[in-house]
C-alpha cells in the first residue's frame, strides 16, 4: 500500500514571484526532517500545503503540489541551504500535480493521520503538518476528492435514471452554456474506469447535486446510492458538496423519493424556456459560496 504524508511548504516555492530562478515549479522536497525520506523513500506520495495571510483577514491554506512515486535524492548545494539536506523527488511526473489556487482549509481540518490525531483548529495546521504526519486510507480519499473539485472546476453532478436520460441530457448542454460545469456519467466516465469509485467521488466532490425526482428515480438503487453518497458529505463539517437540489419532473416521484424531502426543490417544467435554465445555472452558482 501507497504511504501518503502531508507536509508544509513556503508560499514563494508554491507561487514563485516574477525574476526567481532558485523558487521555481519543480516536483521535489527537501527539508531538515530525516522522516522525509524514511517514510516516503520507495514510492511513496506527498501532498504540500501552504499558507497565506492577508491583511484584516484569517490565515488560509492551499493545497500546492502532490509528489507522486518519491524516491530520495541528493539535494544541490543550493536546495541543501535554503530547504533541507532530506530531499524526495517524484518519479512519475505525469501524476504529480501542480495545483491552482484553492482554499484546502475546511478540508484539513476534517483530516485524520495514523497518530489519531486531528488538526483541532486552523491555527494548529501549519505546526501539525511540521511533523509531515501520514495521512490515514480515509484522508487520502478525502484529499483525491478535493483534488478532483479543483481539477475540474465542478459544479454540479447530476444524478439521475437513465429513463430520463432525454432530459439530463439537456440540462448538461443547458448549464455548461451557462458556464456551470457539469458532471454526467455518460459523458464523464471513460472506458476502463472503475466506475463505482468514479460516482462516489463524483457525487462527493460536486458542489452542488441535482437529482432528477421521477417515478423510475425514486426505484433506483443507483440514484438512491449516489444521494446517499451525496448528503454524508453534505453534513459533513466543512464537506465539499454545498447544496443538494432536488428537481422534481413532469411524471412526479416526489412522494416515493423520502431521503431528498429535507431539500427545496425546484419543478421542471414540460416545456422549459431559457429563464428557467437561467434561473437554475443561479441557483447552482450560488451553492459555490461557503455554507455558513
Amino acid at each position: 500500500m501507497t504511504i501518503h504524508a502531508m507536509a508544509m511548504v513556503k508560499w514563494n516555492v508554491f507561487r514563485p514571484g516574477e525574476g526567481s530562478e532558485l523558487f521555481t515549479r519543480s516536483y521535489f522536497y527537501a527539508g531538515k526532517q530525516k522522516r522525509l525520506v524514511n517514510l516516503l523513500d520507495g514510492g511513496g506520495a506527498l501532498w504540500l500545503v501552504t499558507s497565506r495571510k492577508k491583511k484584516n483577514q484569517p490565515r488560509r491554506y492551499h493545497l500546492a503540489y502532490k509528489l507522486v512515486d518519491c524516491h530520495a535524492a541528493p539535494p544541490s548545494d543550493e536546495k541543501a541551504e535554503h530547504f533541507g539536506s532530506y530531499m524526495v523527488r517524484a518519479g512519475d511526473w505525469n501524476q504529480s500535480i501542480h495545483f491552482p489556487y484553492n482554499d484546502v482549509t475546511d478540508t484539513l481540518l476534517r483530516l485524520r493521520f495514523t497518530t489519531g490525531q486531528p488538526i483541532s483548529d486552523v491555527s494548529k495546521i501549519g505546526l501539525r503538518l511540521l511533523s509531515i504526519p501520514q495521512l490515514t486510507p480515509e484522508g487520502v480519499e478525502l484529499l483525491t476528492r478535493f483534488q478532483e473539485k479543483v481539477l475540474s472546476e465542478r459544479n454540479v453532478f447530476i444524478s439521475y435514471a437513465h429513463k430520463n436520460r432525454r432530459i439530463a441530457t439537456r440540462l448538461e448542454h443547458e448549464l455548461e452554456a451557462r458556464n456551470v460545469h457539469v458532471w454526467r456519467d455518460e459523458t464523464a466516465l471513460r472506458a476502463g474506469d472503475a466506475w463505482e469509485a468514479a460516482l462516489a467521488r463524483a457525487a462527493g466532490s460536486a458542489d452542488a447535486v441535482m437529482v432528477l425526482v421521477s417515478p423510475q428515480s425514486a426505484q433506483s438503487f443507483w440514484v438512491k446510492r449516489e444521494v446517499s453518497w451525496a448528503i454524508n458529505e453534505w453534513n459533513a463539517e466543512g464537506g465539499l458538496v454545498k447544496r443538494i437540489i432536488p428537481v422534481v419532473l413532469p411524471t412526479g416521484g416526489w412522494d416515493d423519493f423520502t431521503e431528498v424531502h429535507p431539500f427545496q426543490w425546484m419543478q421542471y417544467p414540460r416545456r422549459p424556456d431559457g429563464a428557467f435554465f437561467d434561473s437554475l445555472a443561479a441557483e447552482i452558482v450560488r451553492a459555490t459560496r461557503r455554507r455558513t
